[in-house]
């Protein structure tokens, strides 16, 4: 199957994984959503970032393909692991195993191999100076802060998109790349210091002989922007508690919700004011909010009542403040108990390491945040384009406007009536990928797509082993009946005592770590979004577990280990 997608990996640089990556994005990637800027600009962003760190310098790209640091390989987003297993090379007291576990990339599976230039002094020592100034020595975040603020403030100047022509909203889409381009470099910037800082943090626990402790350190770090949203919702559930209307109206189902909540009046006006407020601040939010065909909490009312339905449920696990207050505790002593461990120069570099580490853990999640914010405002107006084609007759649907591509916007407000049929076309190619699964690291060549598996062919897996192991996630043992969940608004099955299992999670998935016991996810690393949240709200968490999915019967009775980063089948 043919797709006008599928680009030519970097010959040179031939290792990509999917690790991290379907945290924001969807499988695949619309046409639109990848020209109108989001590929040259998360290329250039991460291109300048290296340079900007010293790791290399920009004559690296010479002869490359033209996206090579963030692959496109069969409609799916891929991130070039051999450039960051240099840049992990090059970096003083960071390693190719430390990277890959930030990944979630089995080091045994698709070993480092090493090559002789990729070992510089010379960029290994201005690397060393760019560390001690700008990773270890200055961790304030007064950039990302102004950044946000900026953002805010063109989300806050939205004019009346329903006002604009055609061709004002495609400018308007346009319009924000340079800002993008700016905030793409700003997360990759900030994901190296993280990765680093994390990287050390473990190297030194395990020196101090508390290697168990490392994740304990880095959890509960407080002002954590993932965690907002959660909260918010949280804040939501507590209105519908106090209402024993809203509570009626909620035990009716989702169907009507909103409306029946409306027509309460002041029974449901400290839930809707809640409500409200958490949307004007995360609208944004979605499962795979990087994509801008993906439906939000400003686009679909039900996604974030859906969520509130599971938090009402709950009072004390639903209490976001008190988890992170508590994770907060544990997380001093955990780095005290490490502290008491070494001496001198170690002790003297751990405080200092452990402060880089917290603060680049929040800047990580704030410059995704901030990038998710922006991308809102492109989606709300290709999203307006495409509503009022739709209501002319030249699309089948709003959403397939997201078949086009930037460089056809221009002919196609010309004469959208012309590119009806196609854009039905494109999107029935786009919407039967979804049954493709896309391999988790591509070597080289990459494999021809009708060789991937198929979701709707897959064999059912056999348990066999009693006990899986992944990759711990987040500290702490806790047992409970797990839940197989594929999507943050499909929960009706999650109850408080119930473990999450989900393929992945993303920003959307946040607010279910109050409400569940555990989580287990199939892929991710140590700074992947699930673990980060997770640790702030102390819910144990397991990720890079193959086939969780399959290999976990939904409802058997686990037990998840996220320090060892094991599930035990107890009962299925």
């Amino acid at each position: 199957m043919d797709w006008i997608l599928d680009f030519d990996p970097s010959p040179r640089f031939p290792v990509h994984t999917r690790g991290n990556v379907s945290e924001v994005f969807p499988d695949p990637i619309t046409p639109l959503n990848a020209t109108t800027g989001f590929l040259q600009n998360f290329e250039d962003g991460y291109r300048d970032a290296f340079v900007d760190s010293s790791v290399w310098t920009s004559d690296i790209y010479d002869g490359e393909v033209r996206f090579a640091l963030l692959g496109l390989l069969g409609g799916y987003v891929y991130i070039n692991m051999s450039y960051l297993r240099v840049f992990a090379v090059r970096v003083p007291g960071y390693t190719p195993d430390l990277l890959d576990l930030s990944y979630g990339v089995d080091s045994r599976a698709f070993p480092y191999v090493e090559e002789d230039w990729h070992v510089d002094p010379a960029r290994t020592a201005e690397v060393q100076r760019w560390l001690d100034e700008e990773v270890v020595g200055d961790v304030d975040l007064d950039d990302l802060a102004a950044d946000r603020e900026r953002v805010l403030a063109t989300r806050a100047a939205r004019p009346d998109l329903t006002t604009l022509t055609d061709a004002e909203l495609v400018a308007r889409i346009r319009g924000f790349n340079p800002e993008l381009r700016h905030l793409f470099r700003q997360h990759a910037l900030v994901t190296s210091k993280t990765g680093y800082t994390l990287g050390a943090v473990m190297a030194l626990a395990e020196q101090a002989g508390h290697s168990d402790l490392a994740y304990e350190v880095v959890g509960g770090v407080g002002e954590v922007d993932s965690t907002g949203p959660t909260v918010a919702l949280g804040d939501v559930a507590a209105a519908v508690r106090r209402s024993p209307k809203a509570m009626a109206a909620f035990d009716e189902g989702l169907d009507g919700l909103h409306n029946r909540l409306l027509a309460l009046g002041s029974d449901a006006e400290e839930t809707l004011t809640a409500l409200d407020s958490a949307v004007a601040d995360w609208g944004f939010r979605g499962q795979g909010e990087w994509e801008l065909r993906c439906e939000t909490w400003e686009t679909d009312a039900r996604l974030p009542l859906a969520l509130v339905d599971r938090l009402r449920r709950g009072e004390v696990q639903a209490d976001a403040r008190g988890r992170m207050a508590s994770s907060a505790a544990t997380r001093d002593s955990a780095t005290r108990k490490v502290r008491e461990s070494l001496s001198g120069d170690a002790a003297a570099g751990w405080d200092a390491t452990v402060a880089a580490a917290r603060t680049w853990v929040r800047g990580r999640e704030r410059t995704r945040t901030t990038s998710a914010t922006l991308l809102h405002e492109q989606r709300m107006t290709a999203r307006e384009l495409g509503r009022r084609s739709h209501a002319a007759g030249h699309l089948e649907a709003p959403l397939q406007v997201f078949q086009l591509l930037e460089s056809e916007l221009d002919d196609w407000i010309a004469d959208p009536a012309a590119w009806t049929s196609t854009l039905v076309d494109r999107e029935q190619t786009y919407l039967a990928l979804y049954d493709y699964i896309p391999p988790f690291m591509v070597t080289g060549e990459v494999p021809d797509r009708e060789t991937w598996q198929r979701r709707s062919a897959r064999p059912e897996a056999e348990v066999g082993e009693a006990v899986l192991t992944g990759a711990a996630g987040s500290p702490g043992v806790v047992r409970g009946r797990a839940r197989i969940i594929s999507s943050p608004t499909e929960v009706e099955e999650l109850e408080a005592d119930d473990i999450l299992v989900a393929a992945t999670t993303d920003p959307a998935w946040t607010p279910l770590f109050l409400t569940s016991a555990g989580v287990v996810t199939e892929v991710g690393g140590i700074f992947s979004h699930g673990p980060i949240v997770c640790r702030e709200l102390g819910t144990p968490c397991v990720v890079a577990l193959e086939d969780a999915c399959r290999k976990i019967p939904d409802g058997a009775l686990i037990e998840v280990d996220g320090s060892a980063g094991t599930v035990t089948i107890l009962e299925e």
